[in-house]
């Protein structure tokens, strides 16, 4: 009877250690083309995500923005806009009992001469603090997050991550340290320099690059290899040649403009890549079945496909990954 109800005194304390651990958080990663928001049950004991109860983002452009101002600032306009949208987040994080607040923001508000005025403008409407990252801190939350995927040991995977404003590549040495990658190309900036430099529009520049012609396809992806060739340091390209390595996409370009449309089983490679772009050719906004992020899903095939055929990478695993996961799992990151 004592070994009995000593039993039962230990599986009761053991649910209240595990009640105790369990905390609902929510993480805003305000990127430079959207915002995501992911809700979840946090085992904060032990550093892990136990459940995603909601994932909800808003496109809200302030790279595109930051492009067409010409002081290099965020306008009011984007900074309201993007206030009604963090409000709709946090609404809905509220309706799903969040109760710590997460937020990060990356590139747009790096390189904006106002992104520090504009990030506590922001955070006095919303209640809670707008950090601005350095790009070695979103390299590193990023690989957190997408630690939970991973299948194999943390110092045998390269995360790729690619944003609105920028790229990081990041590998884990041992020892809390990482070596880091840390790209200007990227998404927002790619589809620009398309537009302005391989197609070279003038003065009626367009907002989208489609429809992208076989020849503006070729010099762009030459671009691409040219870039990855010239920045990505030996050591990373060394560590992505390796078969022992798992390469892990993370962000919307990995998983929703290439990941969710070239494969069926959340890994692709460089061919099933160069197949979607042939598809896509000479096709209109309209024709590519349009959308929010229309106008950066071919250019973002091409910028892929130019960096893992130059680096040689032979396959990516994508998820539903970014930077929220990461600031759920250890919200300390941004410190």
């Amino acid at each position: 009877m004592k070994k009995l109800l000593l039993g039962l005194l230990l599986i009761a304390s053991q649910n209240v250690l595990s009640d105790e651990c369990i905390k609902t958080r929510a993480a805003f990663d305000i990127g430079s083309g959207s915002t995501k928001l992911k809700v979840a049950k946090v085992d904060t004991c032990n550093q892990k995500i136990a459940k995603i109860l909601l994932e909800a983002n808003r496109e809200v452009g302030y790279k595109q923005a930051l492009k067409e101002n010409k002081k290099n600032r965020l306008s009011r306009k984007i900074i309201n806009y993007g206030i009604i949208k963090l409000r709709e987040l946090k609404s809905l994080a509220e309706s799903y009992g969040a109760e710590s607040y997460t937020a990060v923001a990356t590139s747009a508000f790096r390189t904006a001469k106002n992104g520090k005025r504009a990030a506590k403008r922001i955070s006095r409407k919303l209640g809670f603090k707008i950090n601005i990252i350095s790009q070695e801190k979103e390299a590193k939350i990023g690989f957190v997050g997408a630690s939970v995927i991973a299948k194999k040991d943390l110092k045998d995977i390269v995360v790729w991550d690619i944003g609105g404003g920028s790229m990081q590549m990041t590998t884990y040495e041992g020892n809390e340290k990482y070596n880091i990658y840390k790209g200007k190309l990227a998404s927002v900036s790619f589809k620009n320099h398309v537009i302005d430099e391989v197609q070279k529009h003038g003065d009626d520049r367009p907002k989208s690059p489609n429809p992208i012609s076989l020849s503006d396809s070729e010099l762009a992806q030459r671009d691409a290899r040219i870039h990855a060739k010239n920045t990505v340091p030996d050591s990373i390209v060394k560590k992505l040649k390796s078969s022992e390595t798992e390469i892990i996409g993370i962000g919307g370009v990995h998983y929703y403009s290439i990941g969710k449309k070239v494969s069926d089983n959340k890994v692709y490679d460089l061919n099933m890549v160069n197949n979607q772009i042939s598809k896509s050719l000479n096709l209109t906004d309209e024709q590519l079945g349009g959308g929010k992020y229309v106008s950066t899903d071919i250019t973002n095939l091409i910028l892929v496909s130019g960096f893992m055929e130059e680096l040689q990478i032979p396959q990516v695993k994508t998820g539903k990954i970014n930077m929220a996961d990461g600031l759920l799992i250890m919200p300390s990151l941004v410190e």
